[in-house]
């Protein structure tokens, strides 16, 4: 037997209002899927050699750096990586190199690690998931 709050949701999911509301959650995701692309090709055309990629990730060690970390803490709550961070790793998920373990923190949880134009990125997955950028296998950054 299908208890109340099942049923409940089931006839809002058939009537004209929740199948509305399914067609703007797939609009809004559609719109996202499309524009985490284009910042993925931005990304790949405008940083194409390591001199360029290592400029831009710098720029945003710094915007997530000590500052920013503290930033977070007095507002109540953890550090997370930005956008602009998350499409760089997700640019280096798609072209880059996956490996192992980069140090004692990475090897002895599950991560997903990748490398890309001499940088590596990390997250590794515990009890909650951190952060890592490295460059030349040397900790940078770490949210």
């Amino acid at each position: 037997m299908k208890s109340e709050m099942i049923q409940r949701l089931e006839a809002f999911l058939e009537s004209e209002e929740g199948k509305a509301s399914i067609e703007e959650w797939k609009r809004k995701d559609a719109k996202e899927q499309e524009i985490r692309a284009y910042q993925l090709l931005r990304i790949k055309k405008l940083y194409t050699d390591e001199a360029s990629f290592t400029s831009l990730m710098l720029k945003v060690i710094e915007k997530n750096g000590d500052d920013y970390q503290d930033k977070c803490y007095k507002k109540g709550y953890m550090p997370h990586p930005n956008n602009v961070l998350s499409r760089i790793h997700d640019v280096a998920d798609c072209e880059g190199i996956d490996h192992t373990g980069i140090d004692e923190f990475t090897a002895e949880w599950p991560a997903d690690i990748c490398t890309y134009l001499g940088w590596q990125f990390a997250v590794t997955h515990g009890q909650g998931s951190v952060t890592s950028v490295y460059h030349n296998r040397k900790l940078l950054l770490r949210l």
